[in-house]
């Protein structure tokens, strides 16, 4: 294997491998949703690096840049979810009618 395809993919591999430990030591949906889309353009970065010379070795740049778009995915819309009195309060004032909020 060429020496630079190994240090490009020593000078990602690190970061990534920063992330899935925070994500995995994240507490809250919001903070999941934002290091999986911090992944993910780390992941597009790294395919953007690799492209030119689309080797055999591209397949993992692209599995992860697909896995953080997921996780982003997931992690988002079950933060947003989980906002159930903000979205009320929203849809309350868009109706024109102030709906109380039950606990």
């Amino acid at each position: 294997m060429n020496k630079d395809v190994v240090a490009m993919y020593q000078m990602f591999l690190v970061p990534v491998s920063l992330l899935f430990t925070a994500l995995g030591a994240a507490r809250t949906e919001p903070l999941k949703a934002m290091l999986s889309a911090l992944g993910f353009a780390i992941g597009l970065v790294w395919i953007c690096t690799v492209a030119p010379p689309w080797t055999p070795y591209t397949f993992l740049p692209v599995v992860f840049a697909v896995a953080s778009l997921i996780s982003t995915l997931i992690h988002g819309i079950t933060s947003v979810a989980q906002q159930k009195p903000v979205k009320q309060w929203l849809l309350g004032h868009l109706n024109g009618v102030e709906r109380p909020t039950t606990p």
